[in-house]
């Protein structure tokens, strides 16, 4: 009859319909997929697994925290603008914040290394100086203008021209092959000779250069 069904084609449709069914149920909703306007919210705990590696292009906003588990390795291969602090904790801590690194007992800041302790060092530059502090003692280096070291009212100079050393009331500087006394200056244990062996004019206790060189004392 030419209203009779034509069963091929029933069946041809049904198995189009399996396979569109089948297709539906066993796809990967997200495989493929772009989301060009409105959001993606993902709401579960690991909601989001990445097997394998995950590319941006532009920029990834967290508000919360970055937990690397693993291998722990965060590596970075151009500039961290850093705005805040960032503290490491491993058997100690490194603390950047300020400007200035904190670690364990040393701090480095612009210019400055402080090493703590019982006897603090400082490490510093000064006026296009650099100077270096131990407890109350401070060396500083001028280049080529020598260094300076100072201790209460002691001072060491070493510079292009002398070698000197002060005190209150007195120096002693070493100067074109001459060593120089600015002060009252005592000399002990000196080789000694007789006054009748002296050259004229000595007295107990007066000290005079030999033919030698060498500092002597008058005795009796």
């Amino acid at each position: 009859m030419a209203n009779d069904p034509r069963y091929d084609l029933v069946w041809e449709r049904l198995a189009e319909l399996k396979d569109l069914v089948h297709q539906l149920l066993t796809q990967a909703p997200i495989g493929y997929s772009t989301v060009t306007e409105g959001n993606f919210d993902i709401m579960s705990d690991e909601g989001l697994r990445v097997f394998g590696s995950e590319l941006i292009v532009g920029l990834l906003d967290v508000i919360g925290r970055v937990r690397i588990a693993g291998l722990g390795i965060l590596e970075v291969q151009n500039l961290i603008d850093l705005f805040g602090s960032m503290i490491v904790r491993a058997g100690g801590s490194i603390t950047i914040q300020d400007g200035a690194l904190n670690a364990a007992n040393v701090t480095i800041e612009e210019n400055k290394i402080t090493i703590g302790g019982a006897s603090p060092i400082v490490i510093e530059s000064v006026g296009g100086q650099a100077r270096i502090t131990v407890g109350g003692a401070t060396l500083t280096a001028e280049g080529e203008f020598g260094a300076i070291l100072e201790l209460g009212s002691f001072r060491v100079i070493v510079n292009g021209v002398e070698a000197s050393l002060s005190a209150p009331g007195v120096k002693v500087a070493t100067r074109d092959g001459e060593v120089i006394v600015d002060g009252p200056a005592r000399f002990t244990n000196l080789p000694t000779t007789p006054i009748g062996d002296a050259p004229g004019g000595s007295f107990l206790g007066a000290a005079f250069w030999d033919a030698s060189n060498v500092l002597r004392k008058v005795i009796p």
